[in-house]
This record gives C-alpha cells, structure tokens and sequence, in this order.
C-alpha cells in the first residue's frame, strides 16, 4: 500500500512540475502579477527606444481620497520591451496602471494607456505610439493676375485654426508642419483670381521622422 501511495504522489508530483512547465504563471508568486509587452511605432510596428514606461498603483482608503505611487519604471532599448513583476494583494481598492513617457519624435508626454492586472495573471500588451515628422508646402503665384490675388490653404496640422490665406502677385513662402508621421494627410487650396475661384486638393502618406516636401504653383 505504502509502494502506491508512493508512486502516485510521485505521479502527482511529476504532472505538476510538467505541467508548471508549460504554463509561466508557475514562476510567479500568488500574490503576483505580471504585465509585459512592447512599446512600438504607429504605422510600422518598429520597436521603440528610450520610451520610459511606468507603473503605478492607487491606493484608497475607506473615507479618503485616492493617491498615485510609482511603482517601478523602465526605459526601453532598442527591443522596445518593458515588463514588470509586483504584488498586487494589499491594495484596497487599487488599481494599476501602465503610463509611457514618449522619447523625441514622438506625440504625447506621459499618458495612461493600459490597466495592469490586479489578479494572478500575466498579461501582455504592446503600447503603441505616434511618431512624428515635418511637412514643408511651397506655395507659389507663378500665373498671377493681381494684387487681389487670394490662396486658402488648409490642411490636416490643425484643423481650421491652421488654415491659412495670403493675397498678392509676387506670393513665394513655405509652410513647414509638424504632423503625424506613417500616416496621410489632406491639403486643399481655393485660389481666387480674377473673381473665378477654384479648388484643389492632394493626399499625401507621410513617412515618420523624416521631412516630405509639397509643392503649389497656382
């Protein structure tokens, strides 16, 4: 009887550790979680360096307010990976949250993205982030009729705020933006000349962390 006894809890004991094996939330505690993933590029899925990725937790008490605490932080390389490792028993009430802070070239400071696990689990989760990048217009009246002469130019940098008007026979200048990057944009004009208007447009796809030249001759 003691033989059986033996060889079945060493079975029993063989089958966990197979199964813990396949399975990685094995490695954690009980009282753990685990959150991991990548930060990477909108647009081209190229893994980010130098973003610095926080966790936090909000603790709360029973008639009081809630308050932030940074747990841990770290900032990618050129893997773009970030993971964390906490407990998350002994939070009343908390929560936990993932924040990235972008590096240059890229849209945003520091903003929540992602709710952490506050359970037994593993969780992965890429943070996605916009690059940046320039779009310079040259804008030129190469048939001119007169001093009346009028461009509107209005593009998607920042909606009607930035649209932008100009008269006159002799107009040379450029528009330099910053926009979003591995992304498209809209550029119309309405040229008025001679009291005949008319309207054009174009849409571009502009490549990240470069500058994409455009050109208007009216």
């Amino acid at each position: 009887m003691k033989k059986i006894l033996f060889f079945s809890l060493t079975l029993l004991i063989i089958s966990f550790l197979g199964s813990c094996e396949k399975d990685p939330l094995c490695e954690l505690e009980d009282d753990e979680a685990r959150m991991h993933g990548r930060v990477i590029e909108k647009g081209s899925n190229k893994p980010v360096k130098g973003a610095t990725v926080y966790l936090s937790s909000s603790k709360c008490q029973f008639l009081g307010g809630c308050s932030g605490e940074v747990i841990d932080s770290v900032t990618t390389d050129a893997s773009g990976v970030y993971d964390f490792t906490y407990k998350f028993k002994g939070q009343f009430g908390g929560s936990f949250d993932i924040a990235v802070r972008v590096p240059k070239g890229y849209r945003g400071e520091t903003s929540i993205v992602a709710l952490a696990p506050n359970t037994h689990e593993i969780l992965n989760y890429d943070i996605v982030i916009q690059p940046l990048t320039w779009v310079k217009v040259h804008v030129k009246n190469v048939n001119p009729f007169d001093e009346f002469d009028k461009i509107w130019i209005s593009g998607g940098w920042s909606g009607a705020a930035g649209d932008h008007q100009y008269y006159g026979k002799d107009l040379d200048l450029d528009l330099k933006k910053e926009i979003n990057g591995n992304d498209s944009l809209g550029i119309g004009w309405y040229v008025t000349k001679n009291n005949i208007q008319f309207f054009k447009s174009k849409r571009l796809y502009i490549t990240a962390h470069d500058t994409t030249n455009f050109e208007i001759l009216y």
